[in-house]
């Protein structure tokens, strides 16, 4: 009997992929290192001080979409899908693919914004549109029971060390940077984003508890499990910045993401618990996904129950990084670093470099590299086709660019402006 819902498991979470904080598509080409020292309507999405800067080209710019998209596991690839899919899995199989999962449990991440529209009029700047970002954390001691069983005759199981969460909404803000002084005759520019938020959905999963009665390779037990959902709500979010121009084409950038962020969650709050019974539950015996449970587990979700109004947000991320701008290229080197795990951003320092050359004018190419941040090493490319009418641009990262099979993380990342942006 073929092992589909551990191998479904596996593929489903194998072909998702790292994930970044929302950029555009001319910041992802450069592993996002770019962000330092966005000018025009890229400031909007990055350092809101860049908007206080001298900048070259119109003073009126249109960004008609800014789309990105992340998403990464952190254990299996596509070698893992090729090699176990709808196959018999033997004992040393079960143990690779658990192998294959860090101590800290299996996390899928995504991340996906959308914005609609970003204008900027000089310094200042408006943007709307959409998110929608989760993090699936599965503690490896439920795929390691679902795996190879209850051999040690384990009593008592904690399931997730962490909350799964989920968070999608949309957004309108306005950004606005200047001129605030000088420190040793270096031009000092602030500047500030805020944004108003509206929740359309969020979810999160709390720690489940297993009771096993008997050892051997199928689990016999019962368990619990509670999670908590609402369906409408509002906050604000803010971002603030400082840049300061340490010369004609250099300058150095310092942002703090998410100052304030934080979403009121008021609408169909409600407490979901649940009860189950494993009965033998045994992975040889997965013929399908949707009918996994009903062979070896019976379960009962107690009516739901409403919940009090609550509060979600990110937690404060830090960037910062020195840039050069020239006629013809540019060039960026960016550090990152969260203040907790949480929602796509990662206590784990981050490094990114990256630049752009417009020896073509009307096809900059971009490339990076970014190490760290939760994502390990990656390698970004990108480019743009620049014409008279408008300019589009494309991003990409990626943790393996030259076999895709051993890939984990992909982000792309499109832009579509009027000509007189960048």
């Amino acid at each position: 009997m073929t092992h589909r819902f551990a191998c479904s498991l596996v593929l489903l979470l194998s072909t998702t992929t790292g994930v970044f904080a929302q950029q555009s598509a001319r910041e992802l080409g450069s592993a996002g290192s770019l962000n330092v020292i966005s000018q025009g309507v890229d400031a909007i999405y990055g350092n809101p001080a860049l908007l206080g800067l001298p900048h070259r080209g119109a003073q009126v710019q249109i960004r008609f979409i800014n789309a990105f998209a992340a998403v990464r596991n952190n254990a299996w690839d596509w070698n893992d899908y090729d090699t176990y899919y709808d196959k018999d899995l033997t004992g040393n199989d079960r143990t690779a693919v658990l192998d294959k999962v860090p101590q800290s449990g299996l996390e899928v991440n995504s991340l996906a914004t959308l914005h609609t529209l970003g204008i900027r009029i000089k310094s200042l700047g408006l943007l709307a549109g959409a998110f929608e970002m989760s993090d699936l954390l599965i503690d490896k001691k439920a795929l390691e029971l679902l795996l190879l069983g209850n051999p040690d005759g384990l009593t008592e199981v904690r399931l997730l060390q962490k909350n799964s969460e989920a968070m999608a909404g949309w957004r309108v803000g306005i950004v606005y940077g200047r001129y605030v002084g000088e420190i040793g005759g270096k031009p000092i520019y602030a500047g500030i984003n805020l944004s108003k938020l509206f929740g359309l959905y969020y979810g999160i999963s709390f720690p489940a508890e297993l009771r096993l009665t008997q050892p051997g390779d199928s689990l016999w037990g019962y368990g619990s499990a509670m999670g908590k959902t609402a369906e409408g709500g509002d906050g604000w979010s803010s971002d603030g910045g400082i840049a300061i121009e340490l010369s004609d084409k250099w300058t150095a950038s310092f942002t703090v993401e998410n100052i304030i962020h934080t979403i009121r969650w008021k609408k169909e709050t409600v407490l979901h618990r649940a009860t189950f019974e494993l009965e033998g539950l045994h992975i040889d015996r997965f013929d399908e996904i949707d009918d996994a449970f009903d062979e070896g587990a019976d379960g009962t979700e107690l009516p739901e129950e409403p919940a009090a109004r609550f509060n979600s947000g990110l937690p404060v991320n830090l960037r910062t990084g020195i840039g050069c701008i020239g006629r013809k290229n540019r060039f960026a080197v960016m550090a990152t670093l969260g203040f907790k795990d949480r929602l796509c951003v990662s206590t784990k320092p981050g490094l990114a470099l990256g630049g752009e050359t417009r020896y073509i004018p009307l096809l900059p190419l971009r490339a990076g590299c970014s190490v760290g941040g939760g994502s390990g090493f990656q390698v970004a490319a990108g480019f743009g086709i620049w014409l008279p009418i408008f300019r589009l641009d494309l991003g990409i990262m990626m943790d393996n660019p030259f076999n895709y099979k051993s890939r984990k993380g992909v982000s792309i990342g499109l832009s579509i402006d009027s000509p007189t942006s960048g």
